[in-house]
Parts: structure tokens; sequence; C-alpha cells
């Protein structure tokens, strides 16, 4: 999928990065996004946690609500 993605990327001239990191998700993610100085934390919605979560992820919610970076979230 990272190959995919960086392949599309490339098409339309946008710098891709991607990384695989082990940890709680929403802190492994903002942790790399700080220390990476990462312009745009680009993440998918599945809200896999019960019905309050049903239209944002856990893990999404948890990012856009504890980053201090840009956050797209895609459903």
């Amino acid at each position: 999928m990272h190959e995919e993605a960086r392949g599309i990327a490339d098409e339309h001239g946008v710098e891709l990065a991607t990384a695989t990191t082990v940890g709680r998700p929403a802190r492994a993610i903002l942790d790399y996004a700080e220390d990476h100085d990462v312009d745009l934390i680009l993440l998918g919605s599945h809200g896999r946690e019960g019905i309050e979560r049903a239209l944002l992820g856990s893990v999404a919610e948890r990012v856009v609500r504890d980053g201090r970076r840009p956050v797209t979230v895609v459903r």
C-alpha cells in the first residue's frame, strides 16, 4: 500500500514519507510527527470501538484532539 501511495504522490509532484512504528497508535503517530517535523498527518477513520466512535475511529479522534500538526481524516 505504501508503494501505491508513493506512486500517486510522485505523479503529482508531492513528497510523501511513510513509516511503520510500534507502540500505542495515537501516541506513536503524534511522537513521530513531532520528531520528524511532519507538515500534515493523513489518517483513515474506522470507528471500531463502540457506537460512540461510529463516525471517527478512536486513534483518529485522539490524533485530531491531541496533535499539534494539521490532521486530515478520510473515510
